[in-house]
């Protein structure tokens, strides 16, 4: 995770970290000293996925329009599909167990599917 991470900083894009959460949890994140522009929790931001609030206040987060901002989960029910619907760009990380439940969105497939984060760096054109 990190090369990727390091490897869109370098590029010049803004990587936000941010997923539900405790406020507890933040800390150990901020600790982890990941290459992050944000690192925020559910909790942080007051509104917790799927809502569509979260993604709108990622997006102020990123300083950017949600069309420009990509979002990466692992969920379809809570990333994915509810990412969309915000005007997001979505990638599933398809990972985990959610990764083996879930199938693809019915009302199309998400713009990126990863196993595996490095693969993002590859796919958005970035050396990691």
């Amino acid at each position: 995770m990190r090369p990727t991470l390091e490897g869109l900083r370098e590029a010049g894009l803004t990587v936000v970290v941010a997923g539900n959460q405790p406020a507890r949890r933040r800390r150990q994140l901020v600790d982890l000293g990941l290459p992050a522009d944000v690192i925020a929790t559910s909790d942080d931001l007051g509104v917790d996925k799927p809502a569509p609030g979260y993604f709108a206040r990622v997006c102020a987060l990123a300083g950017a329009p949600p069309e420009r901002v990509l979002h990466v989960g692992d969920r379809v029910d809570n990333d994915v599909v509810p990412a969309r619907h915000a005007g997001l760009r979505t990638a599933w990380l398809r990972r985990g167990p959610w990764g083996l439940l879930q199938r693809p969105p019915v009302d199309g497939p998400p713009d990126l599917m990863l196993v595996a984060l490095s693969e993002l760096a590859d796919h958005l054109g970035v050396r990691a």
